[in-house]
């Protein structure tokens, strides 16, 4: 493929690969990077960029197929709000493979756990031990077509999901282990408390530099995937801008110019994500999660572009969902999605 959706697919992934320890490290975030490790200069407090990865890095979190985030944990429930790439669910999880998957907005409490996530321990320094189960609250429909081949033919409008985290602790990412959804968020290193803030997203102005976190799959270490944080500084571009690129990747012969920019629903982001860090958060300089990452381009004649589906887009689609749910639903529902 020319390019691709950013779900841990690769055979290196499968196998094991060896971390690559030579990627660059940036001397500042006043513009566009390469991909770097975040630890790099997480490990260093007196560098650039340190302030911008230290109030976001704690709200990423590896799951079992790409990349996920903490939206809020301001939530009625106290459990946190969890989004991430549809296109990293497993096929025939939501409905029997490549058939019509229906939306769906339901009430965590009364669900089974659905997976797992592995977020950073308190100190920020490294992921946690344990891992916490999610719930499922929300995902989109999908047609038979892009249910096929593991949704890796969804639309960014349609290529996100939520679910409710809880504080369990379970020794191994088994969801089966877990309990009924408790009252409480996994621990979060959040030294500003932005997801406990009443305005945990935000929208995106044309220009303004984001940083991209997930965990790509090219820093596995060994046969287990032992997930390392990557991020990297990208430029969000204007409507027009888009439009364009869309047009110089068809020329390019890079899949990504077939896609047509949907400008209510995404943003195209001059900067680079990789393999594994589908549903990694896009944030601006104040911290605010303002998108969540799931394609890539490939075209090796122009600089690297990635789509995230934008957090405010999310969240009206959810508003739109609860609406039209019957009202003793909405109120069950509700209490998760206070903190949006």
């Amino acid at each position: 493929m020319a390019s691709y959706s950013l779900a841990v697919v690769t055979l290196a992934a499968a196998t094991g690969c060896t971390f690559v320890p030579d990627l660059p490290i940036p001397s500042n975030c006043d513009a566009p990077t390469r991909l770097f490790v975040a630890a790099d200069i997480l490990a260093d407090v007196e560098h650039p960029c340190f302030e911008w990865l230290d109030t976001t890095h704690g709200r990423l979190a590896d799951a079992p197929n790409g990349s996920a985030v903490v939206w809020t944990v301001r939530t009625s429930s106290r459990a946190a709000l969890v989004v991430s790439a549809l296109h990293t669910v497993r096929q025939g999880l939501l409905a029997p493979a490549d058939s019509e998957v229906e939306e769906r907005l339901v009430d965590p409490s009364v669900e089974i756990a659905f997976g797992t996530i592995q977020v950073f321990d308190p100190g920020g320094v490294e992921l946690a031990e344990t891992h916490s189960p999610t719930f499922l609250l929300y995902h989109p429909a999908a047609s038979g077509q892009d249910h096929a081949e593991a949704f890796q033919n969804l639309r960014p409008r349609n290529d996100f999901f939520l679910t409710v985290a809880d504080d369990q602790m379970l020794d191994r990412a088994s969801p089966e282990s877990a309990g009924a959804l408790r009252a409480a968020s996994p621990g979060l290193y959040d030294p500003r408390m932005i997801a406990d803030s009443p305005m945990p997203i935000a929208s995106v102005v044309p220009g303004e530099l984001v940083l991209l976190e997930g965990f790509p799959s090219s820093l596995a270490v060994g046969l287990t995937r032992t997930p390392r944080l990557g991020a990297s500084v990208g430029r969000a571009l204007s409507d027009a801008e888009a439009e364009e690129i869309v047009s110089m990747l068809r020329e390019a012969g890079d899949e990504e110019g077939e896609i047509a920019y949907d400008a209510d629903a995404e943003m195209i982001i001059e900067g680079e994500a990789s393999p594994g860090m589908s549903g990694g958060g896009v944030f601006n300089r104040d911290g605010r999660l303002v998108g969540i990452i799931v394609r890539v381009t490939e075209a090796h004649s122009l600089p690297i572009h990635t789509r995230a589906v934008r957090l405010t887009y999310i969240k009206r689609r959810i508003e739109d969902a609860l609406d039209a749910l019957p009202d003793r639903e909405q109120a069950a529902v509700s209490a998760f999605l206070a903190g949006m």
